[in-house]
């Protein structure tokens, strides 16, 4: 079918296009399911993808009831939030669940993200943060450090300004590729209903506690980098509690990194929209975050 096409029930649309499902029309759109349908673009202009039920292009109407709303796929009774004032149009919404941790405090900035390095990386993580936070090479993620209080939702932010690097969603082709890429930091700090214990900043305080099960992970962070309708890989994925010492953190911060190499493969123009799309579950699968942070490679 071509664009301006009906779609309706028992034919999507074909490559390269998608069904916006308010008027049945195939509109042209840079997705791919990997079979005979695509995505739904929805009426505010986001474009569903092929990850659930509500973006199957055979519905001409909102299959979310209930007052849910349809998001990437899904139907969420939770309408999105800013992941933080330094990340623009990057949002979070909660899946599932009553969160004892949420995700703050998003940044994008460029690293050195080399497939032919991580060792620099770390290494380079372990200075970005010195010294409110170590780098644990056993477990590798970072630790506490020098202790110090919040609010911690501007923490990566004032880390990144001190280290002379200014948050930013935009990146030539050559920020792209080896020894270079894009970073992504988020912190995670307790909610209202958290428990309180001593941590490593303080001795009784609002803390994240890691789950009594085996692995104990604090969070479990999947998907990836989405371009163009497809997931690709990213550096960063559980994350343990970094003190044994206290009763919890104060928070958390989560690193991910990627680059043409670890993202798309080769041959592919590096040029487009890109989006970090992580699904953060509590271990122990309490509760559910899924966060999406937006940038663009642009000549």
């Amino acid at each position: 079918m071509v664009a301006g096409n009906p779609c309706n029930v028992g034919h999507g649309c074909g490559p390269g296009l998608a069904c916006h499902y308010p008027t049945g029309t195939c509109l042209e759109a840079p997705v791919s399911c990997g079979g005979s349908s695509d995505g739904i673009c929805l009426p505010d202009g986001r474009r569903a993808e092929c990850l659930g039920e509500c973006d199957d292009p055979t519905f001409l109407h909102d299959p979310c009831t209930d007052g849910s709303e349809c998001y990437l796929g899904g139907c969420f009774q939770n309408s999105p939030t800013d992941l933080g004032p330094d990340c623009i149009d990057c949002w979070r919404v909660l899946l599932y669940g009553t969160p004892t941790w949420e995700p703050v405090g998003a940044v994008i900035v460029p690293g050195p993200v080399d497939t032919t390095n991580v060792n620099g990386f770390y290494a380079w993580e372990a200075m970005l943060f010195d010294p409110l936070h170590t780098f644990e090479t056993s477990i590798l993620q970072l630790a506490p450090g020098t202790p110090h209080l919040g609010p911690y939702d501007g923490e990566n932010a004032s880390v990144a300004a001190a280290f002379g690097l200014t948050p930013r969603q935009t990146y030539l082709p050559s920020e792209f590729a080896n020894p270079s890429g894009t970073v992504l930091l988020v912190t995670l700090v307790p909610t209202a209903i958290a428990p309180t214990g001593s941590s490593a900043d303080s001795a009784s305080g609002p803390i994240i506690v890691p789950p009594p099960i085996f692995p104990p992970n604090i969070v479990n962070a999947g998907g990836g980098l989405v371009r163009f309708g497809q997931a690709h890989s990213i550096w960063g994925s559980g994350y343990v509690s970094p003190d044994t010492l206290h009763d919890g953190v104060s928070h958390l911060t989560l690193v991910f990194g990627a680059n043409q190499d670890t993202a798309i493969s080769a041959g592919t123009p590096v040029e487009g929209d890109y989006e970090y799309r992580l699904q953060l579950t509590a271990g122990g699968t309490a509760f559910e975050w899924l966060i999406n942070a937006k940038f663009v490679v642009s000549p």
